[in-house]
């Protein structure tokens, strides 16, 4: 409802009351999934809107210069979102207090995503808490069942699959997970689907969901396929060194990993160098939402690979 109220106020030029609006939950919430409706609710309305992921405002404690240019833009937009507040670099802190201190009182909506309330992100400083409990603080819960239930529907409905109420009931009892979760399930789906072209029912779901789940698509062919497209090797993907040629790749395949396995975060953080859930989550986000376009380009067609069964290019 806030974020709904926000994207009206926004597209009807309106002056924001709830503002800031923080949007704080657990993995799996669909906080960053609501950020990013509202993000093209207001751009397909030709108002202006930035997001930017806090983690990103990364530079040398002593270059407020550079960091208050990389804000700059944001200054005037209709919309900022700042996803994954609690990655925030401390030094950012006070730009970022600076640009709430510009906003807030012209009335321009300004949201962060979190995984915790900012009362409780101890690690930032007292000047930039208070300013976000100044705003308006929406705890967000994981899907319900009657929720994970309408997502599955749309998502079905996407890519034209036939399956009964009673199996689509089952799936969205099972999947537990957030919206990524979801996407996964249906790209299972999609699989047992192939083999059944009268639809799917209970029965064949439910008879075939566990062998069809660790035949999908491995872990390993999503390495495989990955350091090949890279040239890389796939033990570079999944080293603890973090060399910086290898950061895009590994997010890449952390993506492909939660697209397209119904793995947890934390076993395939595990898998790519003993990486936590929360990376997990940032990788993904910086790969589906602020990509560029040769990393669009590079998961169309790894997508394709591993559809194909992993032949390497």
């Amino acid at each position: 409802m806030a974020a709904r109220r926000a994207a009206a106020g926004i597209m009807n030029g309106r002056r924001q009351s709830l503002n800031p609006l923080i949007l704080h939950g657990p993995p799996g919430s669909g906080k960053s999934h609501l950020a990013t409706s509202l993000l093209t609710a207001v751009a397909r309305a030709d108002r202006t809107a930035r997001s930017v992921m806090a983690a990103d405002l990364i530079f040398p404690a002593d270059s407020a210069a550079d960091n208050a240019d990389l804000l700059q833009g944001a200054r005037a937009c209709d919309l900022v979102i700042v996803e994954d507040l609690q990655f925030l670099p401390p030094h950012a802190a006070n730009q970022l207090s600076q640009l709430l201190d510009y906003r807030t009182p012209r009335g321009l909506q300004t949201v962060f995503t979190a995984n915790v309330g900012p009362s409780l992100l101890s690690e930032l400083p007292a000047r930039l808490t208070s300013r976000l409990m100044g705003g308006l603080v929406v705890g967000i819960m994981p899907l319900s069942l009657p929720s994970r239930r309408t997502i599955l529907q749309k998502l079905i409905a996407s890519r034209e699959l036939r399956i009964t109420d009673e199996a689509l009931n089952w799936v969205a009892e099972i999947t537990t997970g957030g919206v990524r979760s979801l996407r996964g399930a249906v790209q299972l789906l999609g699989e047992l689907a192939k083999s059944a072209p009268f639809g799917l029912n209970l029965d064949t779901v439910q008879s075939q969901w566990p062998e069809l789940i660790p035949n999908i698509v491995s872990l390993d062919q999503i390495a495989g396929c990955v350091a090949s497209w890279y040239r890389l090797q796939p033990r570079d993907l999944r080293g603890r060194v973090r060399q910086p040629s290898h950061l895009r790749p590994a997010q890449v395949a952390i993506a492909l990993a939660r697209e397209l396995t119904p793995l947890a975060p934390s076993a395939i953080g595990n898998y790519f160098g003993g990486r936590d859930p929360d990376t997990v989550l940032h990788a993904c986000r910086r790969v589906i939402d602020v990509a560029d376009p040769a990393t669009d380009s590079a998961m169309r067609h790894l997508r394709a690979e591993l559809a194909a069964g992993g032949k390497s290019r």
